[in-house]
């Protein structure tokens, strides 16, 4: 559990920011322990999907304005958990991972938001796969409704081609990396579009849709299927200003 000392005071840093940057004012809840949701997601995004964003696009997906998004970014940065690279006069933060810290904080944020991008990845490689969905406690956990910590993790997936085994065996390999059960159900396509008793129960509750990358075989397009918007055009080059740097 050496993580938690590591995230909650990380270079000597507090990181018990809100999501304005105005001191503490609500928390995550699926770890409550980060106060932060924006700081939370922001953590589970680059250390468990990985990859470079500029501040545009991470403002962007989780639809707060570059301001808000700057001051958690500015804390990892000088806590050095994030890295800025510069290419022009773009700046692309990433997880420094020749930090001490990346390994511990990777660890935790793979535990408490990492499975969307984790089963996701997984499900994205099954052949069929047209989406797939996260319901029950942990999507409810990660809509802001409090409780208990998800024990394990329940998935829809849509599909009229997927076999069973190959969703279990991509769920089974989201398990070993999550550490907690993943449990698929598969319903076909019509199911979805024309709701049975089963779908219905779920979509009147909270469900988290998966990112599956590649349009799988069998899967469809348009307002069925909603799509994050993609990144902005353009470089950003407030960020300078934004970040301090020079």
């Amino acid at each position: 559990m050496y993580g938690l000392s590591v995230l909650l005071l990380l270079g000597g840093r507090a990181l018990a920011i809100d999501d304005e940057g105005r001191g503490v004012r609500t928390g995550s809840t699926l770890f409550p322990l980060l106060r932060s949701e924006l700081l939370a997601r922001t953590l589970g995004l680059l250390f468990v999907g990985g990859g470079e964003y500029r501040l545009t696009d991470l403002a962007s997906k989780f639809n707060v304005t570059k301001a808000a998004m700057t001051r958690p970014l500015q804390q990892l940065l000088e806590s050095g958990a994030i890295r800025v690279r510069v290419e022009g006069r773009t700046k692309f933060v990433s997880a420094d991972t020749d930090s001490p810290v990346y390994e511990p904080l990777r660890q935790l944020c793979l535990i408490t938001y990492g499975p969307p991008v984790v089963i996701g990845e997984e499900l994205g490689s099954v052949r069929g796969v047209a989406a797939a969905y996260i319901f029950g406690s942990w999507a409810a956990r990660d809509a802001g409704i409090g409780g208990a910590s998800p024990k394990d993790i329940d998935v829809l997936v849509v599909s009229d081609r997927a076999s069973f085994s190959d969703v279990s065996r991509a769920c089974a390999r989201a398990s070993q990396l999550l550490g907690r059960e993943v449990n698929p159900v598969i319903k076909s396509i019509s199911q979805w579009k024309q709701p049975d008793a089963f779908v219905r129960s779920i979509l009147d509750g909270h469900i988290t849709r998966l990112d599956l990358g590649s349009p799988q075989e069998g899967g469809w397009g348009g307002t069925d299927s909603p799509q994050e918007p993609g990144p902005s055009p353009g470089a950003d080059p407030d960020w300078t200003t934004d970040f301090g740097l020079e």
